[in-house]
């Protein structure tokens, strides 16, 4: 059973998913402005890069509000190599109970 600290501590962790996520995104914006105010990429090159940003910043948002317990978000997140399970605490790492392997590929 979760604890009011273990929850405190799951939505700590999800807010630094959500702000990990957007930064790599805006990483990308951020290279695209530097490179159109060098002269490397022209403004209609810019214009797609902020459509993409945007695209996935709601992605992102839909993701981060998809009304599932932040449990379960930071458990995925682990599974999906997004949060080392060393980043949480160990006794609530338990008590996210196992982690799903990788599912392995299928051959026909």
């Amino acid at each position: 059973m979760l604890t009011k600290a273990d929850v405190a501590t799951l939505r700590r962790l999800v807010g630094s998913l959500y702000e990990r996520e957007l930064t790599a995104v805006l990483e990308g914006l951020a290279k695209a402005v530097d490179d159109w105010r060098a002269g490397r990429i022209d403004a209609f090159k810019l214009s797609d890069a902020i459509h993409h940003v945007h695209k996935k910043n709601q992605a992102l948002w839909g993701d981060f509000n998809s009304g599932l317990p932040p449990n379960l978000l930071v458990k995925l997140a682990i599974e999906r190599g997004v949060l080392r399970a060393d980043e949480v605490p160990e006794p609530l790492l338990a008590k996210l109970g196992p982690l799903e392997p990788e599912s392995p590929s299928t051959k026909d």
